[in-house]
């Protein structure tokens, strides 16, 4: 019998393979520590080129700013400047926490398996409403 829709299951770590998990969470643990810690106020602010031409702002204005807002514990400053950066900064997080507890806990990989097509093209869809939804918001909010 076909799944009928994609499903998520959980798979052993094959030995000599890649390990996304310690690759991902690693590389998700150096930009929240960047977002925490590295002094961005000192660098020079670059403007954004689309808002500078069109006068809107582009889907991903603020997110830097919305990011390390996030780790500085402002909720409310952050989704107001970018939600999308928020909600990528909560994303992040859970990502490194998963791959930490999966890592030193030796358990079993969370993998999405996709079965037909049309699944992956839903993804895709959602993940496109989801940018232009957040650029509505950015265009209405400022």
């Amino acid at each position: 019998m076909q799944e009928i829709f994609m499903k998520f299951r959980l798979e052993k770590l094959p030995s000599n393979t890649i390990n996304h998990e310690m690759i991902w969470g690693g590389i998700g643990l150096l930009v929240l520590l960047a977002a925490r810690f590295v002094p961005f106020s000192v660098l020079p602010k670059i403007n954004c080129p689309f808002y500078i031409f069109t006068g809107y702002p582009c889907p991903s204005c603020g997110m830097t700013r919305s990011f390390i807002l996030m780790s500085q514990l402002k909720f409310w400053m952050s989704m107001r400047m970018n939600p999308l950066g928020g909600l990528l900064f909560i994303f992040t997080a859970i990502v490194v926490g998963y791959a930490f507890i999966t890592i030193v806990f030796r358990m079993r990989r969370i993998r999405l398996q996709i079965t037909e097509k049309w699944e992956g093209t839903f993804i895709r869809i959602v993940f496109i409403l989801v940018i232009v939804i957040n650029w509505i918001y950015l265009s209405y909010s400022r």
